[in-house]
């Protein structure tokens, strides 16, 4: 059963949740998984806003523990972490996730499953994503993304059959919702952060200018060349899926057609008919493939050329503010 549109239309950071999501992203960049994290807060429905004031982080499966053991003990250590927020009279309703990574690499089964568990206790959860290397370099990455309710209504049925995305009309630019972030602090936080920057001013030497982007303008085609043949490979398997069916579906038919001659022969001699035959048990349709997988590639892949483009234009951009002022 789909569940029924968020009233939520935007999401509101408190200054305190991001840092803390900034921080435990950055310090935990050498680990070999994922840093992720839980959100808290509420749902504001005057506003139609999703308000996220805290967070805490979630500790990572080590590479010898037993995954039974770390899943009963991960979520002890949840019902701790927001029984202790409530006993301290903080928000400690689940409002979805946060994760890090790198050139908006996320979009992964994992992913896709994790978000639907969130949405199905608390249909407004969300998550969000952050890159760290875009924010290294001056530009502060955080998005924040929900199901949509079509695909909340395909995971929720496990259907994702090529008659399923027909009749549904799902296609990979609807998989996911992409919601505005606004970032909010208290009174007492603006007003430290116009002494500090009294204090501190800010810097004018800085390289708006630089052009220096090769390493990153790489890895980003890099990403989008396997993004690009993991897609062939799911189009290839769906092309042998067609081919399969079509050959047995067209042996089964010439099957039948001689058995409707042989008949006709049988009937002109007066002999009986052939026994009927279970035609489903001699002639098996190759299973269906999910397209899931499709989905997932197709949207990682536009993510990829959006991100490319939106990078490109920038670097030109500066390459011929670059150019004018050598003319000049």
């Amino acid at each position: 059963m789909a569940a029924p549109l968020a009233p939520t239309d935007h999401v509101v950071v408190d200054g305190v949740a991001l840092l803390k999501i900034v921080n435990h992203c950055e310090q935990a960049q050498s680990g070999y998984e994922q840093p992720q994290g839980v959100m808290l807060g509420m749902v504001n429905s005057l506003e139609k806003s999703l308000e996220v004031t805290n967070c805490f982080p979630i500790p990572p499966l080590q590479p010898q523990e037993d995954q039974q053991k770390y899943e009963e003990k991960l979520y002890k250590y949840q019902m701790d972490m927001m029984r202790n927020y409530r006993h301290v009279n903080i928000d400690s309703l689940v409002v979805g996730f946060y994760q890090s990574a790198y050139f908006g690499t996320f979009v992964t089964s994992a992913f896709l499953e994790s978000l639907y568990e969130y949405q199905e206790n608390v249909q407004e959860s969300i998550v969000l994503v952050y890159d760290p290397l875009k924010t290294s370099q001056g530009f502060l990455s955080l998005r924040a993304f929900r199901l949509t309710t079509e695909s909340f209504a395909m995971m929720g049925t496990e259907d994702f059959s090529s008659e399923s995305l027909r009749d549904t009309k799902m296609t990979f630019e609807r998989l996911f919702e992409e919601l505005p972030i606004c970032f909010r602090n208290s009174s007492l936080v603006n007003g430290l952060l116009c002494e500090l920057e009294e204090r501190n001013p800010l810097r004018t030497d800085c390289h708006f200018l630089d052009i220096g982007t090769s390493s990153v303008l790489e890895k980003s085609v890099r990403l989008l060349m396997n993004a690009g043949e993991d897609f062939i490979k799911e189009t290839n398997g769906q092309i042998n899926y067609l081919r399969q069916y079509n050959r047995t579906i067209q042996m089964r038919n010439q099957y039948v057609s001689r058995r409707e001659e042989e008949n006709g022969k049988r009937k002109q001699r007066g002999e009986p008919p052939l026994p009927e035959e279970d035609l489903s048990r001699q002639f098996k349709l190759p299973p269906a493939p999910s397209r899931q997988t499709t989905l997932l590639t197709s949207s990682q892949v536009t993510r990829y050329s959006r991100q490319l483009n939106e990078f490109a234009a920038q670097s030109l951009a500066k390459l011929f503010a670059i150019q004018s002022l050598q003319q000049k």
